[in-house]
This record gives structure tokens, sequence and C-alpha cells, in this order.
């Protein structure tokens, strides 16, 4: 994991790259990259990952990053036994938590080919959560199994080995032999150790699974539940559509009828009023009617009364002619009687 323009290549080990950045963002206690799983190595690890995830990464940064990453959406199931899957989520968690800026900046100053090796880590680390937690679970059971296997195979060989060697120290008592057989059984025991470790973490990984199982199961039959409300709901949404549409039509045919009825109300208004004028003009004809008749009935009397005049004034200058003619005549008689 050398800094500087060493040719090796389009992009660099997966191992090389994560010691690079690993040094870059601060953990120089870090010389070979399964030093992040031992405590005693792994100081300058810690710090970093309680930099990315600011809380106290304990004695299990593996721990501390996974409960992160769950805690921001960004699931990831790290595989606790792996330096590579560990690194891996701090690579991950550094590209997304607070600080990621200054994370950034410090890829960027590294060599080209460790840049390009970075990004497609990130871009595994992208997919992979993706994917989902049960994908995931489900893949790291089938790598612990792939591991579990191997192991087995590998402690076969080494009872056959130390058979061979007890065989071999049988015939004869060389110190040699000797400290091959116990080379070989303590080589047993650590892979016997090693078989232990990857039982339980695989059937810590299946209980896992059978409970996202079973959480996914209860979540299929809540959603069937809320499907199943929700169809019955949209089914009665669907019904008062319905309604509501029929009261739509009903609403647009009285509205029309309300307006044609309005409409025909107008013109009986009009009417009234037309109606009104008209009785208003034959009420004043009828006033003026009466006041001529009045007038005319006025007239007739005042005639009837200059008649009644005309013939009294007849009578009295009858009477007047009359007594001026017997004034007349006693006149003249006066006068004769005077002579």
């Amino acid at each position: 994991g050398e800094r500087g323009g060493s040719a090796r290549g389009p992009m660099a080990s997966l191992e090389a790259t994560l010691l690079e950045w690993l040094r870059g963002v601060g953990a120089d206690g870090i010389e070979r990259l399964d030093d992040v799983l031992d405590d005693d190595k792994n100081e300058s690890f810690r710090a970093v990952v309680a930099d990315i995830t600011e809380t106290d990464a304990g004695s299990r940064p593996s721990a501390a990053l996974e409960r992160w990453l769950r805690q921001s959406g960004h699931v990831f199931v790290v595989d606790h036994t792996d330096a590579a899957s560990v690194c891996k989520a701090a690579l991950g968690a550094a590209v997304h938590c607070e600080s990621k800026r200054n994370y950034i900046q410090k890829m960027m100053a590294l060599d080209r080919d460790y840049q390009a090796s970075l990004m497609q880590l990130i871009e595994e680390f992208n997919t992979t959560v993706a994917h989902g937690e049960t994908a995931q679970l489900r893949d790291t059971v089938k790598r612990l199994e792939r591991r579990l296997l191997e192991a087995s195979e590998e402690n076969a060989a080494s009872d056959a080995e130390a058979a061979s060697a007890a065989a071999a120290a049988g015939r004869g008592s060389d110190a040699g032999q000797s400290e091959e057989l116990v080379r070989l059984h303590e080589k047993n025991r650590e892979q016997e150790k090693r078989i232990k470790t990857l039982e339980a973490q695989l059937e810590g990984v299946i209980e896992e699974l059978e409970d996202k199982r079973h959480e996914l199961a209860q979540s299929a039959q809540r959603y069937e539940e809320e499907l199943e409300e929700r169809d019955s709901t949209i089914s009665a949404q669907a019904d008062e559509l319905d309604v509501a549409r029929d009261r739509s039509t009903q609403l647009t045919k009285a509205e029309a009828k309300i307006s044609k009825l309005m409409q025909k109300l107008e013109e009986t208004s009009h009417l009234r009023n037309e109606l009104k004028r008209l009785q208003d003009e034959i009420d004043l004809s009828i006033g003026r009617k009466l006041e001529m008749e009045a007038e005319l009935n006025s007239v007739q009397s005042l005639k009837q009364q200059i008649e009644v005049f005309k013939s009294k004034s007849i009578d009295l200058e009858a009477q007047l002619s009359k007594m001026q003619k017997e004034m007349a005549r006693k006149e003249e008689q006066i006068a004769q009687g005077a002579e």
C-alpha cells in the first residue's frame, strides 16, 4: 500500500486500496487489514469509526458501524470476522456521514488507481444496500457456509496430517516428529476454534434471517389486511362516487329546471310589471272618465239651470213688460187725471 505513482494497473488490489484509505483518514496504526479486528492494534481505526459515527466505537467498531448505518437508512450486514467487510462498511459510512466532504477530499488526494478502486467499492456498497437486508443475510449465510466447509476440509486435512505424523512418531521418537505432531495438534485446535466461531456466526445469521422472515411474514399479513381494508374503503368510496354522480346528474337537471323556472319567473315578473302599468293606465283613464262625467253632469246641471233661468227670465221679462205697460197705463191715467 505505498503512496505515489507506482505502476499497479488501472485499479489497486482490495487490501492495498483499503489500507491506503485507512492511512489517509488517520488509521495509521493499521499495518495489515486484519489489524482492524485486533483490539490490541485497532485503536486508530476505532478513532476513525468514532469520528464517522459521532459515537464511542467501543471494543467492536464493526458493530458501531452496522448500528449507525442501520439508523441512517443504509442497512449493511457486516461480517464481523471479515476485515474487508468491516472496512467496506467504514468506507460506505464515511461517504454518507456528516463529515463526508472531508472524507471525500481525503479520498481525492490519493493516487488515481486507489481512487478508482475506492469508487468501485463505494458502488458495491451502494448496490449491496439497495438489495436490502434479507438478501444480504442470505448472501452472508452462503458465504459463512462456504467458509465453514473450507474450514472443515482444512481441519480434515489437518487431522489426516496429524494422524500421519502420529504414525510416524510411533515408529520413532525423533524430536522433530514430536514437534511436528504438536504443531499439527495446535493447528487442529485453531481450526476447531475457527469452525466453532464460524458455526456460531452462521447460527446467529440464520437466526437473524429467520427473524427477518418472521417479520416479513408479519409485514405481509399486515399489508394484506391493510390492502383488504383499502379495497373495502375503495369499494365504499366507489359506491359513494356513483351516488355522488347520480346526485350530480340530478343536481344538473335540477339546476337546468330552476334556470328555466327563473327565466319564466323573470318573464312573469315582466308581465306583472306590464300588467300593473296597464292597470295604472286603466285606473288613470277611469279617473279621467269619472272626472269628465262629473264635469259633464255639472255642465248638464248648469244647462238645466240656465234653461230654468232662461225660462224665469222670459217670465220675468214678460211680467216686466206687463208691469211696464201697466205702469205706462197708470201714468197715462194719472196724467189724464191731472189735466
